[in-house]
């Protein structure tokens, strides 16, 4: 901002200007003086944002003073003042002018010549920062590539802020402008507190010192400088070469994961070669190589591949790296998997198991070879698969080379599942191949028969019991029948089913060759679904299918086949059956659907007394009913019920009594052995079903008469019959019993104006009354109705009328009955059976208070009593006002009545206090019922009676008076009528003389409200003395009345005013001039109070009918104008103590605080309230006095003299307070401010200086910073700075090193300033030495200084010599080193260092240790200080020697980098030409070996190095066994062992027992370990067998572990528990096992026919018995054979041993007679655990069977064709080969059943029996069975068997001979009695 103010002032226009002044107003005084006419230059120019210099801001003629003021807000003019206020001060360049803070300041000038103000322009905003940002420090990041220098410091700068950070390189600057132009900016980053900056380091900075330069927005600048001495790294870049493993055969995705080729160097790249061989020396440069990355190619094979790592730059090293890989990238060779699922079921072989194999083929990989082949099973692409393997031992290779297996999955549950088969090859490369939509269901549904499982249920409940059959019919007869009958709506086919995916169910009927299916939603079963409840996950459930939908012929009986069927097998198909064992029989259903034959129910009444509408009399007893049931298959029972209650129950299901007949045919051989034959009709006695049946009811039962009389009531003859398939039907038979009269349900009449009343003494109405009868016949029974009403007459005295019934209102009308009539009615009600009753009208019930029924005529039975009379004449009621009212003795109003008249002539009478009114009524016809008195349309009154005569009592004609008080107020409207018998009423045509209205007001009126000038008071009914009210003007005084309640109106207000002076006057106001007050609408009356009034107010309100307020009293009023109050009032300051001395300003001046005494006074309207304050202290105070004269400190700490108050009643007219000025400033302004009472004010102002702060002295040294406390290393200037406001330069003492120092200040003279106010002077200290100095000084006020001392600083120039051995650590590139136990001795650093002024700590020496374990990098790493003994030796020549030895595990590096005591940097300079470095390359020490932690997750202890463990069943789904070390570097595990795993194959062949080799290595880390761990998974471990693993570990310092020697045994098969084997069987040559027994159990051997057998058993111990065991007593016998000496184990495998045992064939021969027929299990027994090894059988009994019952001489096997002869019972297993039949001179041999059974000869194997199938005829045969020990038996042979129904042929034959025989005797003997 720029001013430039020009003002030309002649001495004419200055004196016109005061004159015009003058003139304006002549109190003023005069402020200027004519000046003369010289030329005023003044302009001011101050910069808009920040500076740090003042020299430029004013320009002003050398005759012009300028002042200032500096704020920290804008003010106006007046806030100002001038510049002759004590806090303006006069501008010069060597004026002290404050830091501004952030938001700047304001500064204020004026120039003024000759004391008379020249110009004073506006206030101008300024910023002003005259401090440096802070000091800084720069440091060099040699991580960056190149070296990056970077501020060490956080940069601040709390004022103005910073504008730029530059730099430069050599060349110093020392100027904001030079710097902008020469230097480059450098790159800054923004910090939460303050600022950071960085320069990437360039070439010209090696060996040069470069600046750098931190610039404010005010142009401060900040200083700071580094030497470079190179600006970045020369050596070999880093090679990191991780993840290639020589061993593995890696993919691409694994070359990804796995190698980690890169260097860490900032710039550099990596190059790669691959070749067969590896090169050596001959790899050459990477100039022809190609660059390395993560999409890098490579070839397949087994190949070497050379890394280099180099920069761009020909100067710098490379790195170079070699190693031997393996990749294959190929996947293997595509292949076929073919699955040949086969479902379970039923065809010409009979019901099969269902069966899966997969066959996989043409599988072969050329590169890596195959490593895995697995296979998935998964629903969909979201289910996570389970990896199943194909075990090796499954693969055969083919003769091209490629392998293929065959996988037996038949025991496996697939459902629509995509099989995906998987061949990995060793690089990890997978082929797969998809099968999708696979189903195989390896169980086949099973129908679950026996009780309550499969067969017909009644309803559909899971726990339903199969219904049994019922059995009709006679065996002998040939009509017998075993059937469940059943229905089309409840009866189901119950099957319960064991199967998980059941998809359909099949019935077949009457052995359809097609089944009906049904299914759970109908979905390809033609919409036919099982029914089943059961939401279970249970695999057994119960279904039923409804019987209705299988299509059934009805009345028929059917038989009922079921099949289960799962979407894939078929279960063998069940039939009803019932009983068990040999019991159980096939039964049948008889379809027997509802129709209309089914349980048919007739009814036939017998009436003798007939029946009205099916309603009886008193002759029902002779009627009875005739029940007929009838059903075409068959009746089940019957149930007859009367209302519920059984009469009779019929249980038909046994069916009734029949004979039937047969005939018997005997067969017989005579002597001769001619057949004869004889027939004979026999009678059979059986059930058959009951069709029809019948039952007759009597209705003069107990059900229908009680005491010789009919019960009335509906009655329901139910009859319920069902069949015998549960048809059910229902039929009812009703009729009713009625003996019950009509019934009067309510008599009402019409009415026009009132209803009839009901009186003891009669009933009365008013007009003419049409009379409504409802009439019912009373049911009989809840629900059913009487029969009906026949007629309805009303005698009323002589007349008689017919009532007339009106079907819309259902009721019987009689015609109005006239006025005047008065008589006893009658009704008579008849119904259609004769039955009546009479009723007659009553009196009111005596709950009706109104003694009505409203329209209804109450009636009883009987005779009656009550008359019916009717008039309408009106009785007559009046109401008189009273003339008098109530007056209380201590009334002092004059009340009085006050009669109001109205425009429309009505009046309306109002009254102070209480009244009474009468009412007087009468009747001269039916007399009074009631009188009524009404206040405000409110019942006052009913009155029932007069004198004590009740009106009930009988008709009341006299006249009746009564009388009624009101006391309450209120307003009040009388009325008043009455009511006869008759109901006629006076109320509505009411008269003049029946109304009255009147009003009580006994409410006085009130004074609600003073207002004096707006302000309120609320009166007092008591004298008032004090003063409440105001004001400078002449106040209006408003009095706000009030008439509250009922008011008859204000009549008037009266004011009186008395004047302390004795001037007292009388205001009188009527209501009629009274105001309304808009904003509240209360009334007022308006008196004006003129000023000058001091004195009380009082008032007085009256209404219409005589009350009074009475005198209400207000507070007391005072008006006081301002001229008055400038005589009344004054103010005055006084110190108490006067000031010794002023300050440079003039005022005086104190270094303590100050008491001042202020006195008040107000004479007139007293003081309110005192305002005072002090600047500069920032304290300012109120005292008020409130209007009771009470004075308080509302503010501030005021000391009230008590002794000086001086009053007038509650007003105070003196007081003196005490205040203390406190504030440590110069000019500090007291100012008081008084306001009376009525609010005149009037003030008072005065200054004070006071400096109690005492001088602050210091000192501080430029020239470098200070070092160590004492050290400095250049020449040091002293700054001696005083803070003081006071100042006197002259009064300043310093002395260096005791002797007097000349100083130079910035100011001569003395000064007025702030507190902080800091005066400078300075001395240079420039020789080497040893310094101190002193300064004292004394302020203007006498306040004395702390003297401010400095003790001794050394000056030093000097650097420390370095020497060490860092570089003995290796390579700052090498990541690899390390340190064993075995160089634990030689693992230490050596520094040397030449130093005058050592300090140990001074050498910067840092140790960083990281835990053993961590990355040889700094990238990420978290590195600690290690703690080292810190003991040098001392050499005595200033030489220094340290030894720093590393015992401890860990990763560690040095550094050091030494500063002396003066800040000299060490010097590491070996000759000219090298240094010894400053820090070491990253080592670690490992002292530790590997220990165990675990075995298989189970913790184990580092000692635990021998290990025995078992697999069994319950462990056989555990993973393979872990074996886990631990080590901060572990390396690898090894395995050096050998295992033993004998495997059955094809069946139970086995070759020669013999150890494998496991030779393998694992590298795989423990995720998730705090301490590095690394897994040994035992590979293989899925075969039964004995594992011994020798592990060592290993860690990268080549520390090992203790060998650990495990010992695993895995047994999970649960039929073994100990590890044994026969060895060498063989199936073909029938060799071990296979000697004795095959898959069919064991074979059949004589004792001298078994052969040796070699027995190898596994376990802790030799403790082995091989035991032969009788299966039948399973007692053992202890073969006692010993294990051979040639021991298949290693003889260091800890835990186990292996032993051969031999058991000679001989010893069976020995031990076992030839009579023996033993079973033998071969078991070996070892620590108490069993096998057995296979089953024996020593044979020597022939074999036998049963002989089938008619198998002998003459015996018969009956029936048409073939017929089947069944041996069962075989009880040897039989030679097929051998075992033959004689049949009529023929041979047949046996053939087996499961190869062929339409063979004439089979046997079943499975179940023991032979079957021998004969033609029809008579046959010689004869069996010989060979079992297949070769033992036999023949069976003797029958010569005479029949076959067939051909005997009975010539039986019949015979017989009819016979008969014919007899018949020619009998006539003969008869012609020959004839004869």
């Amino acid at each position: 901002m720029k001013m430039a103010i020009m003002k030309k002032v002649v001495a004419v226009l200055s004196s016109a200007a005061m004159l015009f002044s003058t003139c304006i107003n002549s109190s003023l005084a005069v402020i200027a003086e004519t000046t003369s006419l010289d030329k005023l230059d003044f302009s001011v120019n101050i910069p808009d944002d920040w500076t740090n210099t003042f020299n430029d801001w004013i320009e002003v003629s050398e005759n012009t003073k300028v002042y200032f003021k500096v704020s920290d807000r804008l003010q106006d003019s007046i806030a100002w003042g001038t510049y002759t206020d004590p806090d303006a001060r006069e501008w010069n360049q060597s004026v002290d002018l404050s830091e501004t803070d952030v938001d700047g300041d304001y500064i204020k000038f004026w120039a003024v010549r000759n004391g008379i103000i020249q110009d004073d322009p506006e206030a101008v905003h300024f910023y002003y920062d005259k401090t440096k940002p802070n000091n800084f420090n720069v440091a060099v990041d040699e991580e960056t590539e190149p070296y990056t220098l970077k501020s060490s410091d956080i940069i601040t700068d709390s004022l103005s802020g910073i504008s730029g950070i530059y730099y430069s390189v050599a060349q110093e600057y020392d100027s904001v402008d030079a710097i902008r132009a020469n230097c480059i900016e450098a790159v800054t980053i923004d910090d939460r507190n303050g600022m950071r900056f960085s320069a990437e380091c360039t070439s010209d900075m090696s060996d040069n010192i470069v600046y750098f330069y931190v610039i404010d927005f005010a142009g401060n600048i900040q200083t700071s400088s580094i030497k470079i001495t190179s600006y970045m790294d020369t050596s070999a870049p880093s090679l990191i070469v991780d993840g290639i493993d020589e061993n593995m055969w890696v993919n691409r995705d694994t070359l990804k994961n796995t190698w980690n080729i890169h260097t860490e160097s900032y710039g550099a790249k990596v190059y790669y070669k691959v070749s067969d061989t590896d090169l050596l020396d001959s790899w050459g440069d990477y100039s022809d190589a190609i660059e390395w990355s993560e999409n890098a190619t490579i070839p397949e094979g087994e190949k070497y591949i050379h890394f280099w790592a180099a920069y761009d730059s020909a100067g710098r090293e490379v790195a170079e790296e070699t190693r031997f890989y393996k990749y294959d990238n190929t996947s293997p060779q595509e292949y076929t998997i073919k699955p040949e699922p086969q479902p379970g079921g039923t065809d010409s072989t009979g019901w099969h198991e269902p069966t899966f194999y997969v066959y996989g083929a043409n599988i072969y990989d050329a590169m890596s070879g195959i490593s895995r082949i697995y296979y998935t099973a998964t629903h969909n692409e979201y289910e996570t698969p389970n990896e199943i393997d194909v075990n090796f031992n499954a693969l055969k290779q083919e003769d091209n080379g490629t392998y293929s297996f065959t996988l037996d999955m038949s025991k496996y549950f697939y459902d629509r599942v995509t099989l995906t088969y998987y061949v990995v090859d060793e690089a990890g490369n997978t082929t797969k191949v998809i099968n999708e939509n696979i189903s195989y269901d390896s169980q086949s549904p099973m129908i679950v028969t026996g009780s309550n499982n499969t067969g017909i249920t009644y309803g559909i409940d899971a726990n339903s019991p199969t219904l049994s059959p019922i059995s009709f019919g006679g065996e002998k007869t040939g009509t017998l029948w075993n059937s469940v009958y059943v229905n089309n709506n409840d009866h189901y086919i119950k099957v319960v089913i064991n199967d998980n995916n059941l998809s359909e169910i099949r019935v077949y009927v009457d052995g359809a060759e097609n089944g009906i299916a049904f299914s759970q939603d109908g979905t390809g079963t033609q919409g036919k679904k099982w029914i089943c409840a059961d939401e279970s996950n249970n695999n057994q459930k119960a279904y039923f299918i409804k019987i209705s939908e299988l299509g059934l012929e009805p009345d028929m009986k059917h038989r009922i086949t079921v099949s289960a069927f799962d979407g894939y097998n078929t279960s063998e198909p069940v039939d009803l059956t019932f009983g068990e064992g040999e019991n159980e029989q096939e039964y049948t259903i008889f379809y027997d659907p509802k129709d209309e034959n089914d349980s048919k129910i007739s009814f036939i009444p017998n009436e003798e007394s007939e029946s009205i509408d099916g309603y009886y009399g008193a002759g029902v007893g002779k009627n009875n009913i005739s029940i007929i049931v009838n059903d075409d298959n068959g009746l089940n029972d019957y149930v007859v019920k009367v209302n519920g209650t059984d009469v009779v129950s019929t249980d038909l299901s046994k069916g009734e009594l029949t004979t039937g007949t047969y005939t018997t045919e005997i067969t017989k051989a005579n002597a001769s052995g001619e057949v004869q034959s004889t027939k004979s009709v026999g009678t059979e006695t059986y059930s058959v079903p009951v069709k029809s049946d019948s039952y007759k009811l009597s209705l003069d039962d107990k059900y229908f008469i009680k005491n010789e009389k009919p019960i009335d009531g509906k009655y329901d003859v139910e009859v319920c019959a069902k069949d015998l398939a549960e048809n059910e039907s229902f039929k009812t038979y009703s009729f009713i019993i009625d003996t019950i009269a009509p019934e009067i349900n309510l008599c009402e009449y019409q009415y026009n104006r009132s209803l009839l009343r009901y009186l003891s003494f009669g009933l009365f109405g008013n007009e003419s009354y049409k009379i409504s009868v409802e009439v019912y016949d009373p049911e009989v029974e809840s629900g059913v109705p009487g029969i009906g009403v026949e007629s309805v007459v009303l005698e009323w005295g002589s007349k008689s009328y017919e009532g007339k019934y009106n079907a819309d209102t259902n009721k019987y009308d009689f015609d109005a009955l006239p006025i005047g009539h008065k008589d006893i009615p009658v009704i008579i009600v008849t119904d259609r059976l004769g039955n009546s009753a009479n009723y007659c009208m009553v009196s009111s019930d005596s709950n009706d208070d109104n003694h009505d029924n409203k329209a209804a005529i109450q009636l009883n039975a009987g005779k009656g009593k009550i008359p019916l009379s009717l008039e309408n004449t009106l009785p007559v009621s009046t109401i008189i006002p009273p003339e008098k009212f109530a007056v209380d003795n201590t009334e002092t109003d004059a009340l009085n009545i006050y009669k109001q008249s109205f425009e429309d002539g009505h009046v309306e009478w109002w009254y102070p206090s209480e009244i009474e009114y009468q009412i007087t009524a009468q009747d001269a016809d039916s007399g009074l019922y009631s009188v009524f008195a009404l206040e405000n349309n409110e019942q006052r009154a009913e009155e029932k009676k007069s004198d004590k005569i009740d009106f009930s009592s009988g008709s009341f004609t006299d006249l009746a008076t009564y009388t009624y008080a009101i006391s309450e107020e209120g307003d009040y409207n009388l009325f008043t009528y009455a009511i006869d018998n008759a109901q006629n009423s006076n109320k509505i045509n009411s008269k003049a003389s029946q109304s009255l209205v009147v009003h009580l007001d006994k409410t006085k009126p009130q004074i609600t409200e003073f207002q004096f000038g707006g302000h309120p008071d609320q009166g007092d009914t008591v004298e008032r003395t004090t003063y409440g009210f105001f004001f400078v003007e002449d106040t209006e005084i408003r009095v706000y009345v009030d008439d509250t309640g009922v008011s008859s109106g204000l009549n008037n207000v009266k004011l009186y005013l008395k004047n302390v002076n004795g001037d007292d006057k009388t205001f009188t106001k009527a209501a009629s001039s009274f105001d309304t007050d808009q904003q509240n609408g209360r009334k007022y009356a308006s008196f004006t109070i003129e000023k000058g009034f001091k004195g009380k107010v009082i008032s007085i309100v009256t209404d219409n009918v005589g009350h009074s307020s009475g005198l209400i009293n207000a507070n007391g009023n005072i008006v006081e104008d301002p001229e008055l109050h400038s005589r009344a009032s004054s103010i005055e300051i006084k110190e108490n103590e006067s000031a010794k001395q002023n300050d440079a300003n003039g005022v005086p001046l104190y270094n303590t605080s100050i008491p001042v005494t202020v006195t008040v006074i107000d004479n007139f309207s007293g003081i309110s309230r005192i305002d005072w304050s002090i600047a500069d202290d920032n304290e300012a105070g109120t005292i008020e006095v409130d209007i009771e004269g009470n004075w308080k400190n509302i503010s501030g700490n005021a000391q009230i003299l008590e002794d000086s108050i001086e009053r007038d009643q509650n007003l105070i007219t003196k007081l003196q307070f005490e205040i203390v000025v406190d504030s440590n400033t110069n000019g500090n302004a007291v100012h008081v401010t008084l306001t009376d009472r009525s609010g005149n004010t009037s003030e008072f102002e005065t200054q004070y200086s006071i400096d109690t702060t005492e001088p602050t002295i210091s000192a501080t040294l430029e020239g470098g910073a200070i070092s160590n406390d004492y050290y400095y290393n250049t020449s040091q200037r002293v700054i001696v700075s005083i803070t003081e406001r006071n100042f006197d330069p002259n009064a300043v003492v310093v002395r260096v090193n005791n002797n007097i120092q000349a100083i130079q200040w910035n100011e001569q003279n003395s000064s007025v300033t702030s507190d902080g106010t800091v005066h400078t002077g300075t001395f240079v200290l420039a020789a080497d030495g040893e310094y101190d100095f002193s300064i004292s000084y004394t302020d203007m006020a006498g306040n004395v200084g702390a003297p401010y001392s400095h003790s001794r600083f050394i000056i030093d120039k000097t650097s420390p010599k370095i020497s060490n051995n860092f570089d003995s650590f290796g390579s700052m590139d090498d990541e690899n080193i390390y340190y064993n136990i075995s160089q634990k001795d030689k693992t230490k650093a050596e520094i040397t260092v030449v130093e005058t002024n050592f300090f140990p700590e001074d050498m910067n020496i840092n140790v960083y240790y990281q835990p053993a374990g961590s990355k040889h990098t700094d990238s990420g790493a978290n590195w600690t200080n290690y703690y080292y003994s810190s003991d040098w030796h001392d050499s005595g020549d200033n030489t220094h020697t340290l030894s720093i030895p590393f015992t401890e595990d860990g990763v560690y590096k040095i550094s050091m980098s030494p500063i002396d005591r003066a800040g000299n940097v060490g010097d590491f300079s070996k000759d000219k030409n090298s240094q010894y470095p400053n820090k070491t390359a990253i080592f670690e020490t490992d002292y530790t070996a590997p220990i165990i932690v675990s075995r298989d997750n189970k913790s184990v202890k580092s000692n635990d190095v021998k290990f025995y463990d078992l697999y069994d069943f319950e462990r056989r789904n555990d993973e393979a066994p872990t074996v886990i070390f631990e080590d901060t570097n572990i390396e690898k595990i090894v395995c050096d062992g050998q295992k033993y795993t004998p495997v059955y194959t094809n069946g139970r062949e086995i070759g020669k027992i013999k150890p494998e080799n496991i030779s393998s290595e694992s590298k795989k880390l423990v995720t998730d370990a705090y301490v590095p761990q690394m897994i040994y998974t035992l590979e293989g471990f899925t075969v039964d067998g004995v594992y011994s693993a020798k592990l060592t570990a290993y860690d990268k310092a080549g520390n090992k572990s203790t060998i650990n020697d495990n010992t695993y045994v895995r047994m999970v098969d649960p039929t073994v528990n100990v590890l044994a084997y026969i060895e060498n069987s063989n199936r073909e040559n029938m060799e071990g096992w296979y000697s004795f027994e095959d898959e069919n159990g064991p074979i059949s051997k004589q004792p001298n026919s078994f052969s040796d057998l070699n027995i190898v058993v596994f376990s802790k111990s030799s403790d082995t018995h091989v035991l032969l065991v009788d299966k039948a007593t399973n007692t053992s016998t202890d073969t006692n054979i010993t294990d051979t000496e040639d021991s298949l184990f290693d003889k260091k495998m800890y835990g186990m041993g292996a032993y051969r045992y031999t058991l000679p064939g001989t010893y069976f021969e020995k031990n076992y007679t030839a009579d023996a027929d033993t079973n033998l299990y071969l078991r070996v027994e070892n620590d108490g655990n069993t096998l057995d090894l296979g089953e024996m059988y020593i044979d020597n009994t022939d074999p036998d069977c049963n002989i089938p019952k008619h198998f002998h001489d003459w015996g018969w096997f009956k029936g048409s064709g073939n017929q089947s002869l069944t041996f069962d019972g075989v009880s040897e297993v039989l030679d097929v080969e051998k075992t033959v039949a004689y049949v009529d001179g023929q041979t047949i041999y046996l053939s087996n059943t499961s190869d062929n059974d339409s063979s004439i000869f089979s046997y079943d194997e499975e179940n023991n029996t032979l079957m021998l199938t004969l033609e029809p005829g008579g046959h010689k045969v004869g069996l010989l069975l060979v079992d297949r020990a070769g033992n036999s038996k023949s069976i003797n042979e029958v010569r005479h068997l029949a076959i067939g129904n051909y005997r009975i042929w010539i039986g019949i034959g015979f017989g009819l001979g016979v008969i014919l025989l007899i018949s020619i005797i009998a006539f003969i003997v008869k012609r020959r009695k004839h004869v």
